[in-house]
């Protein structure tokens, strides 16, 4: 991956941004309201100020892996009504229009 400028390192961020991303989720799936939105601000200010490099991990291992596995409908229903449009729109263009 250095011949794409990414270090060894970089593979260390990407796992926090997807454990990251599996807390947010795991928050959803308990439907608390503080800590959903706190990430959500969180990760949209982040990606309002972002990098093309930081932008992309947002996009790839955070957003991307975002409710990946919740199966309650409801709860999907709920984490989408929180999530900034920003986020949306990567969300979107991962997964397409949601389908919750």
């Amino acid at each position: 991956m250095e011949f794409l400028g990414y270090g060894a390192q970089d593979f260390m961020y990407t796992e926090k941004m997807e454990t990251f991303s599996q807390f947010t989720t795991n928050a959803i799936k308990r439907f608390d309201e503080r800590t959903v939105k706190a990430h959500f601000e969180y990760m949209s200010n982040k990606l309002k100020q972002a990098s093309k490099v930081e932008a992309e991990y947002i996009d790839v291992y955070y957003v991307e892996s975002l409710m990946w596995d919740i199966k309650d409908k409801k709860a999907k229903q709920w984490g989408w009504s929180l999530l900034p449009n920003n986020l949306r729109a990567l969300y979107r263009e991962m997964w397409g229009d949601s389908d919750f």
